[in-house]
């Protein structure tokens, strides 16, 4: 009995696109990026002054997701942030309820001087954007 090359190369090709699928880092499968309705900031501060800066929206929709973290990045007088959430029910049932985003907060200290843009990267590609003044 002998193998066709086309089979062959089929499955070959299917097993290498199973492996390369594969995600080995569990942890991070159950995380989603958070849709942020507000965020509190001042409209100016004080150069490498730390200020603080409140998000508020939902972080979940039942009993096992939350909030876990914001990512920051910078890009010159740009402050991207991410809210992100995790969902750890790990295929258990969950309680009902809302769980809120409200009260979480970054606290930024900008140099130098000048106009910053507070960017929060939110799911969909779409930004919140807030200007803060930097004296």
């Amino acid at each position: 009995m002998s193998v066709k090359p086309y089979i062959l190369i089929f499955l070959v090709v299917t097993v290498c696109v199973k492996l390369i699928s594969c995600n080995n880092d569990f942890s991070s499968t159950n995380d989603y990026l958070i849709r942020v309705d507000s965020i509190n900031a001042p409209d100016s501060v004080f150069s490498d002054k730390p200020f603080d800066i409140v998000f508020f929206g939902i972080a979940g929709l039942n009993t096992c997701q939350k909030f876990k973290t914001f990512n920051i990045s910078y890009n010159y007088k740009d402050v991207n942030i991410e809210a992100w959430g995790t969902d750890d029910s790990n295929g258990n049932p969950c309680g009902e309820g809302i769980v809120y985003l409200n009260g979480q907060k970054v606290t930024l200290s900008l140099f130098p001087p000048g106009q910053y843009r507070i960017i929060v990267n939110e799911p969909g590609n779409i930004t919140l954007v807030k200007k803060i003044i930097v004296k």
